[in-house]
């Protein structure tokens, strides 16, 4: 066992479907706070009003407009449909671990657990409450409790992957990935080219 510990006055538990609410609101709340995200926040926004406006301009329909917004509308909601239905299975098969500091939300993970292998699917920690061994424990937590090999899917930042790797990880060949990891692979390098890494045994 390892003897690493939370910092004073954080507690940890198994997540509950109250806590989705919080989850979501810190997810927005962190990307709202990189610049990145503003930036691409103001250029999606751009991007579907200047349609709308010239829309209306052209046909001058309100009905047409009116539909168009409507759409956008319903796109948003089933991002948000889908994202809370991603939480709402992980804590289901209570997979996700928050840590707390009073009530609010610092660090969280989600980690599955099979016969033959293990994904670490999330790995998250607040920026305020950052360096002060959060993720550290949660990751020392997982290698005690899962069962190896063990998956995850890294940003590809060179601190991480160091971080990582003074675990124990190693990069893993994508093309030898259990078919689960292959595919959330291949949907987010449609977007971010994340790295396979993988563990075989405790350290």
């Amino acid at each position: 066992m390892s003897n690493n510990k939370l910092p004073l006055g954080y507690s940890i538990r198994v997540a509950c479907y109250s806590d989705i609410s919080k989850i979501l609101y810190l997810y927005t709340q962190e990307m709202y706070k990189q610049r990145t995200t503003r930036l691409m926040m103001i250029y999606y926004f751009l991007l579907t009003t200047i349609p709308l406006v010239l829309l209306f301009l052209y046909t001058r329909s309100y009905l047409t407009a009116s539909i168009s917004i409507f759409l956008s509308a319903i796109l948003i909601l089933i991002s948000y449909i889908l994202i809370y239905l991603y939480w709402n299975k992980a804590i289901t098969n209570r997979d996700c671990l928050i840590i707390f500091n009073k009530s609010k939300i610092c660090a969280i993970m989600v980690a599955t657990s099979y016969n033959y292998y293990s994904y670490i699917k999330e790995v998250f920690v607040a920026s305020y409450y950052r360096r002060k061994g959060l993720a550290s424990y949660l990751m020392q937590l997982a290698l005690e409790k899962l069962n190896y090999p063990i998956y995850l899917l890294s940003i590809p930042k060179k601190y991480l992957f160091n971080f990582y790797q003074s675990l124990g990880f190693v990069f893993a060949d994508s093309n030898k990935l259990p078919a689960e990891i292959k595919s959330d692979l291949n949907m987010y390098n449609q977007t971010i080219k994340l790295r396979p890494m993988i563990i075989t045994s405790q350290l």
